[in-house]
């Protein structure tokens, strides 16, 4: 009888000693690469759209333009990783850690990332509108250009944080650490800062036209040349703000509030005050 040689069949991707490999430009596309050592590996324009990548490690890996959309990334190590121009559209980011990752231009339209760790992320120029970014860890971050258009950002930690020229347009802050944030340059219109805490913010040429701060905390909060119109204050605590260059607020706004007594405004609307009350 002859011997027949039979191949053995290929490891799966997923335990196979991926760890600081070059992969650039490869399209793993659908893998499975569910808790996979992808530690220092360089993904570089990878196309790893709708890969299985749960509880993989990528630290340290290169992602610069690589292709992620609808990729799952559940409890996904990417500390430390570079993801420069990167597309996580609709992904799920659920847990994931992106601890000094740097994600300048990358794309996260739509994605899920509820509970992220973003500490000492790059954020600089990224797209998080429509995003679920729902209880994530945005702390003493510097957030420049970044995209927040009606992302959901209900009860984030952004404490410390400074956005410049942002867009937060229609964004869910509701319930959100905003303690000592500044928003400079940037866009609030229609923006829920509904019972947020927003003690000792500042706001510097920016737009909240229609925003939301029914019970929210608003001691110290300073509105610098910032749009107030049709703003809604209702039962916001108003200890101590300095509207005293504020534009577009109107005194009805202001009787809503709570402690706006001790608030301070400019002498022309305190005339106007004066003759309401």
């Amino acid at each position: 009888m002859t011997n027949l040689l039979v191949k053995p069949a290929p490891s799966p991707l997923s335990q196979q000693n991926l760890a600081g490999g070059d992969f650039c430009g490869v399209n793993w596309s659908s893998k499975d690469l569910n808790g996979a050592n992808l530690s220092g590996i360089d993904l570089t324009k990878a196309n790893l759209q709708h890969c299985q990548l749960s509880q993989a490690n990528l630290r340290y890996g290169n992602l610069t333009m690589a292709n992620l959309q609808g990729a799952n990334l559940l409890k996904a190590n990417l500390e430390d990783a570079q993801l420069h121009g990167a597309n996580l559209a609709k992904s799920n980011l659920i847990g994931a850690n992106f601890l000094k990752t740097r994600l300048m231009g990358a794309n996260f339209q739509e994605a899920n990332l509820l509970g992220v760790n973003l500490s000492r992320a790059d954020l600089t120029g990224a797209n998080f509108s429509l995003a679920n970014l729902v209880k994530a860890s945005l702390e003493n971050l510097e957030l420049m250009g970044i995209n927040l258009l009606e992302a959901n950002l209900f009860q984030v930690n952004l404490t410390y944080s400074r956005f410049f020229g942002a867009k937060l347009q229609g964004a869910n802050l509701m319930g959100a650490n905003l303690h000592r944030v500044t928003f400079l340059h940037s866009n609030l219109n229609r923006v829920s800062l509904f019972k947020a805490d927003g003690r000792n913010m500042v706001f510097s040429d920016s737009n909240l036209e229609k925003a939301n701060f029914i019970g929210a905390n608003l001691t110290g909060t300073v509105f610098k040349e910032t749009n107030l119109r049709q703003a809604c204050f209702i039962g916001a605590n108003l200890e101590n703000v300095d509207f005293s260059t504020a534009q577009n607020l109107e005194v009805e706004q202001i009787l809503e509030g709570e402690n706006w007594q001790k608030a301070s405004f400019s002498s022309d609307f305190y005339g106007a005050l004066r003759v309401k009350i």
